[in-house]
This record gives C-alpha cells, structure tokens and sequence, in this order.
C-alpha cells in the first residue's frame, strides 16, 4: 500500500499539518502524534506523523501497515486503547520489539475513527515515560484526543476528496432535548442522574443517547460528543 504524507499538506488555515501536530504534541506534553488513513476506493494510506524518520522509513519499505498490531486491534474496536493491552501479545511481539528499537515509545494510546462512507482512521499519541506515569498522565486526555480524532479524521477525509465536511455543508438535526443530553453527560452526569433530573425513565435516556449517535454517525457516547462539539452543537 503506498503511503501518502500528509505532514506538509496544507491546512485549512495558515498552518500545515506538521504544525497543527507539532502544537497539539507539545500542548499535551506527547512525545508522538501520529494518524492513518484509509477511504473507499482508494489504494493508498494516507497519514502523517511525528515518528523518528528511521521508523517512518522502515514502516514505508516493508509495508507494515498490513501487520501493525495498532491498525490490526483498532479495525476490531469501537473505543481507545491502551498499548499495554496489545504490546506483550505473542503475535505482536517482533513488530513492537522492531517498533522501540527504532525509536517508538513503549506507551501509546490509539483511537479508531470511523466516519462517513466507511472511511477509517487511527489516531495515536504515545510518551516515553513508565507505564504508571502514562496512566495518570493519558487518562484525564482521553475525552480531548477523541474530539480531535474526530476532527482530523473528518479534515483529513474532506481534503483527499476534495471536498467541504459533510457536516458543515449538512449539519445533522438533534432536538434541543438530544442536545440537552449529551450536554448533560459531557458535564459527567450518569443515566441515572439525567432520568431525575429530567423527569423521565433511565430507558427514554438511553433511547435519546442512542438517536443523537445515530445522527451523529458516531459508534460510542465519547465519539458522539466529540463530532457534536466539532460541528458547534456543544461548546468545545
């Protein structure tokens, strides 16, 4: 599969993809950003990243992309997940060992993207520190780096197939109550706490939950927020 570099691409203002990442990677104290693409119809990967130039290289020449254990669980999963999760699998094993021998760290986190039309991507961030130290310092990020998942996945999507995002073009339509919701539950609220507060059962919740997500063309509650707040119906 031939990978198209997208670092020095222009964004939609007057930064480049490199330093839309550069930002995003010092702001969060990561050490890596990196994302893949795929699309319908397309042969190509299209992706950038802030991985030393070796492993860049490598992962190029040998086509890696087919056998990387990230790609591999993230088609399988609907939610982030931890590197701790896979790294020590025994069929992944030589592609990590190969991976932290040219550079990459030992801690990541990968989320999967799935949009419009089946297109598919996976966002990675990843840290050189110990695995107790990514713990505290990954998890109060997790809500952030989904929202911008969602919002370089869409971006990235829009400019291979040059065009405006769906979304601005045809905003989805929650109800005020849809909207009131999934505010709701931004601000940490549970099901059980929405079903007092506004007076309806736990089930009406979770079927208002379930039609905002189907609007949304989101998989999860997380991913359903993150593509609200990327279009303005909740404040980001």
């Amino acid at each position: 599969m031939k990978i198209i570099n997208l670092a020095k691409a222009d964004t939609p203002g007057a930064k480049t993809y490199a330093d839309v990442i550069d930002d995003m990677r010092v702001q969060m104290g990561l050490d890596h950003i990196a994302c893949g693409t795929v699309v319908p119809d397309r042969p190509e990967l299209f992706g950038y990243g802030t991985y030393p130039e070796a492993w860049l290289k490598i992962y190029g020449e040998r086509n890696l992309f087919e056998t990387d254990p990230v790609v591999i669980v993230a088609y399988q999963s609907a939610s982030p997940f931890n590197w701790l999760r896979i790294r020590d699998r025994p069929e992944f094993a030589a592609f990590f060992a190969l991976a932290f021998e040219n550079g990459i760290p030992r801690n990541g986190l990968s989320i999967p993207v799935r949009g419009a039309g089946n297109s598919f991507s996976v966002f990675t961030v990843s840290k050189h520190c110990t695995d107790s130290e990514w713990a505290r310092h990954i998890s109060p990020q997790i809500g952030t780096l989904m929202f911008l998942a969602s919002q370089m996945h869409d971006n990235i999507v829009c400019q291979i197939n040059g065009l405006p995002s769906a979304y601005e073009t045809l905003p989805p339509k929650l109800s005020d109550r849809e909207i009131e919701v999934l505010n709701l539950v931004e601000g940490g609220k549970s099901i059980e706490d929405l079903s007092v507060t506004l007076a309806v059962t736990p089930k009406t919740i979770e079927m208002m939950i379930r039609s905002a997500r189907i609007k949304l063309d989101a998989l999860t509650l997380d991913h359903a927020i993150a593509r609200a707040k990327d279009i303005g119906l909740l404040a980001a």
